[in-house]
């Protein structure tokens, strides 16, 4: 309650606070580092996640933080090991399998990475187009990319102008 009133310090320190007692409080290893996680401190995050996840390792909610943590530090491969294990609980989840997309394409596996969005089978999502028109990029092939980024913005049409100016078209 205090971090959303935007007093963070109070809440970090409530949070760490109920991190001591015995039994260890899941909710409060997870709340500290979204807390840090929301506050853009990553490095801080890291510790608690992986404390709750340790404590909660079913929790779908914990791991899919600790995987993104990982991934906005450019810990890919750890963050992929994370994202594929909750693709396996949730397969028809779409911003894990953009993660996992990510993950590959950050790895320098831009051709397993288009494999694996292109068979993903949700409905349409606009940042997995994204991800693949610049997935098309890095393989060369402009005309599959532009394609990919006018199927993004017809699903999203707020992105129409930023996308139509991504792939030189005027908008009439």
């Amino acid at each position: 309650v205090q971090a959303s009133a935007g007093r963070t310090d109070d809440a970090i320190a409530s949070f760490r606070e109920a991190c001591d007692r015995q039994p260890p409080s899941v909710e409060a290893w997870y709340l500290l580092g979204a807390t840090h996680y929301g506050n853009g401190r990553l490095d801080e995050a890291l510790a608690p996640l992986e404390h709750a996840h340790a404590l909660a390792p079913a929790q779908p909610m914990i791991a899919a933080m600790l995987g993104d943590t990982l991934f906005l530090l450019g810990r890919f491969e750890e963050s992929l090991a994370y994202f594929q294990r909750l693709a396996q609980a949730q397969p028809a989840d779409a911003m894990r399998t953009l993660r996992i997309v990510q993950c590959h394409r950050a790895l320098g596996e831009p051709a397993l990475a288009l494999q694996l969005a292109q068979a993903w089978q949700g409905d349409g999502f606009a940042p997995l187009w994204l991800e693949i028109g610049g997935l098309h990029e890095d393989l060369g092939d402009a005309d599959a990319a532009h394609e990919a980024y006018a199927q993004a913005s017809t699903l999203q049409s707020k992105w129409a102008e930023p996308v139509s100016a991504l792939i030189g078209l005027r908008l009439e």
